[in-house]
């Protein structure tokens, strides 16, 4: 789940994969085809996150607050506003602090201290 997270976040302001899937993301409004391959990559995040959190639950690991799909949507949201704060700059929103608070979120909704 750590990984998962990890990788969902910009390294740094720079981080050019990142900036690209933003700027993928705000053409989506002007192509109708562009936004269902953006809904796509979207399902397909909340899907391998979604599998994550049900294993977790199924060995134990984790005691879901909610739905794996539902917490996996958030986590997914979370990833995609703080990534875009980063890449856009914004000065308040550093990449560990960014890391730190998802992380918490995760353990607060997977009942799990070890994230």
């Amino acid at each position: 789940m750590r990984t998962l997270l990890d990788s969902g976040l910009p390294d740094t302001t720079e981080d050019a994969v990142h900036g690209l899937l933003y700027e993928l993301h705000r053409r989506a409004c002007r192509s109708p085809g562009h936004a269902e391959l953006m809904t796509s990559l979207f399902a397909r995040e909340v899907a391998l996150y979604t599998t994550a959190l049900e294993v977790g639950s199924a060995t134990g690991v984790f005691s879901l607050a909610a739905s794996a799909h539902d917490l996996a949507h958030g986590l997914v949201a979370l990833e995609d506003g703080y990534g875009l704060h980063i890449v856009s700059r914004n000065a308040a929103q550093r990449v560990d602090r960014a890391r730190e608070l998802i992380l918490a979120h995760a353990r607060a909704v997977t009942g799990c201290a070890g994230l």
